[in-house]
């Protein structure tokens, strides 16, 4: 897929979310709700990504055992690679991004029940970005995965429509 529709699955997943995120506890400069909006704003190419990043790993220094924020920092390195000029550079964002999203949803899975809304942003977050990569790093199918556990979530239906039919475009696509 291509960097626009990297851009665009992940600007709706986060605007969605945004709407029923709880603020978390500040973190020296950035709440969770500040973090967040600057997420967004990366994803719409308004805030650099590098930025973004440095954002999350000082919250994650603060609060080293939340699991969504270490989800959206390894999300957030796709955006490192989306906006590198070098191939290799895009090669390592994209690489740091799988390996780190892969260990923080299963951290996710770890802390928090089966039907939270933690679960579900993260089966969004992960299957989106997953599924925006490049074939060449072989996440098709750990994104389809992730996406049908997304769509069994008893939240699923009450997603906006717009991001359950990116959910469903991506499960159709073989």
């Amino acid at each position: 897929m291509k960097t626009t529709m990297l851009k665009t699955l992940l600007s709706a997943v986060t605007l969605s979310l945004l709407i029923s995120t709880a603020s978390s506890a500040a973190s020296g400069q950035q709440t969770w709700s500040a973090l967040m909006e600057q997420y967004t704003q990366t994803q719409n190419e308004q805030f650099n990504a590098q930025d973004n990043v440095d954002s999350f790993e000082a919250y994650l220094a603060e609060h080293p055992d939340h699991a969504l924020a270490e989800l959206y920092t390894a999300s957030s390195y796709c955006f490192i690679g989306r906006d590198a000029w070098m191939p290799w550079n895009k090669l390592d964002a994209a690489n740091i991004c799988i390996d780190r999203m892969e260990a923080a949803l299963t951290n996710v899975q770890q802390q928090y029940p089966v039907n939270s809304e933690e679960r579900l942003r993260s089966y969004l977050t992960f299957g989106l970005t997953s599924a925006a990569l490049p074939d060449r790093f072989q996440m098709r199918q750990a994104s389809r995965d992730t996406l049908s556990k997304a769509k069994n979530h008893p939240a699923f239906n009450h997603l906006p429509e717009n991001l359950q039919l990116q959910v469903f475009t991506v499960l159709a696509d073989k």
